[in-house]
């Protein structure tokens, strides 16, 4: 997992305009959800620190990756 303090960099190889995606916690809490979205950084820094999971929609087809806020 990517340790991060303030900002979460997606790395997207495929061409897109726009892509939705959620952040939940250890829990299953969904902790921010965003709709829409065109940019591949994402600020995460009122985040507690912990262990998440993002969870990206993006051209009808799902990516996830775990991530941890320090």
């Amino acid at each position: 997992p990517n340790p991060t303090s303030q900002l979460l960099s997606l790395e997207i190889t495929v061409p897109t305009t726009l892509f939705d995606f959620r952040i939940v916690d250890i829990t299953g809490k969904v902790v921010i959800s965003k709709n829409n979205v065109n940019q591949n950084t994402i600020d995460v820094s009122e985040l507690s620190i912990g262990n998440y999971q993002i969870l990206v929609k993006m051209n009808n087809l799902y990516y996830h990756s775990k991530f941890i806020k320090q």
